[in-house]
Formats: C-alpha cells, structure tokens, sequence
C-alpha cells in the first residue's frame, strides 16, 4: 500500500495552490508571487483527511552553516 495525497498552499493574499506530495513543491503563489504563509497536507491514501492549516518557515540561504564553519568549499563566501 502506498501513500496518496497532496499539499495545500495559501499566501499572505488567501490565493490557494496545490501540489501532489510526489512532485516539486512551489514556493510562491503563481497569482500574484507572494510567498506561502499557511501549508496542510490532504491524506488521500484511505478517504480523505485534511491536516491543520501550519504556518511555512523559511529557512536562510545556509549562511547559518557557513558561520559554523560546516562549509569550507571554494565557493563558500559566495553563500
């Protein structure tokens, strides 16, 4: 048995998108660009089942490695 479903997306503008949990997840709203804000995941596998609306993180370029000394490659001051 396998897992069916979807992520649901919401921006700052309440425009929604949605993409299956299999392939790339967007990044921003393709109606106006804003970056999503509230994500949930629909469970399709047996039923449907929607999670809770969570709020999106963002994380930094990875700067946060690079001022840990993680990544010492010759491109590193170029993070």
């Amino acid at each position: 048995m396998s897992f069916e479903g979807y992520n649901e997306f919401r921006c700052g503008n309440g425009h929604t998108d949605a993409a299956d949990v299999y392939e790339k997840q967007p990044t921003a709203c393709r109606e106006c660009g804003e970056r999503w804000v509230k994500k949930r995941m629909i469970d399709c596998t047996n039923g449907r089942h929607a999670g809770k609306w969570r709020e999106v993180e963002y994380r930094p370029r990875f700067k946060d490695y690079v001022a840990k000394g993680y990544s010492s490659g010759p491109h590193s001051e170029r993070i």
